[in-house]
């Protein structure tokens, strides 16, 4: 009855106080349930408080999940990146890396996984996986997504992992490449066989990690910058699409 007349705080209130009551074992539902009341509530602080009491690390993974979707969403994402996730930190950087390496760049606006996943890093001041997180974007962003807009948010996301490192110790401020991207990596900013270094790259190079220095990063922000300003020249997106192949190639 008081689920079908929508009393969240009721339920979210009844079942908590059962937790002191029932054996152990029925904890994990009641800790959904009071999450799942309190989160359709809008009561984001006991929705949080609920899914991080839960006993049960596959119940709390789904109800993770599920808040990070929601929070995003509705554009709550200041909050959901403050919260401490004592115990489950690795988890929500987990569902974030998820969600944004399988976000579609073409429609995401508001709703950008990795502004989330970068924020959330920076938040916890884990600037290197920060910078990390802004590097794949920018990659992503590179062969995915055309057009002076694309350019922009590369532009943003190459200083960002740039301002990171600089936070960061000289000798600890590099990165490694996400290896799922290393093969795109190869084919949009560099000669297909010639690494940085300028030497004759190899079949089996093409599988070693590379290290990204800050180095790295601002020439990358230069070259981004400098198709940015040939576009104002030159808006015909398919000229500029030609430029940028001509010049890494």
């Amino acid at each position: 009855m008081l689920e079908r007349s929508s009393l969240h705080a009721a339920i979210v209130s009844l079942a908590t106080e059962a937790t002191q009551f029932v054996e152990t074992n029925h904890h994990p539902l009641l800790y959904s349930l009071a999450f799942k009341h309190a989160l359709e509530g809008g009561q984001l602080d006991t929705a949080y408080r609920s899914m991080a009491d839960n006993p049960c690390s596959s119940q709390k993974h789904a109800c993770l999940k599920r808040f990070v979707v929601v929070l995003s969403e509705a554009g709550h994402a200041k909050r959901l990146v403050h919260y401490p996730y004592h115990g489950f930190q690795a988890e929500m950087v987990a569902v974030l890396e998820f969600k944004a390496r399988n976000s579609d760049l073409m429609t995401v606006s508001q709703n950008n996984y990795y502004s989330l996943l970068y924020a959330f890093h920076v938040s916890k001041k884990m600037y290197k996986h920060a910078a990390a997180a802004a590097y794949e974007h920018a990659l992503r962003l590179q062969c995915e997504l055309p057009g002076v807009e694309s350019l922009q948010l590369q532009l943003y996301c190459f200083l960002s992992s740039i301002s990171c490192l600089q936070l960061i110790q000289t000798q600890e401020a590099w990165i490694l490449e996400p290896t799922q991207l290393s093969d795109i990596r190869i084919a949009v900013n560099a000669s297909p066989k010639r690494p940085r270094s300028g030497d004759e790259r190899s079949k089996k190079a093409t599988t070693k990690l590379n290290l990204i220095t800050v180095t790295d990063l601002r020439k990358d922000y230069l070259m981004v910058d400098s198709m940015l300003k040939i576009s104002s020249l030159k808006p015909d997106s398919v000229k500029l699409q030609n430029l940028i192949n001509e010049t890494n190639s």
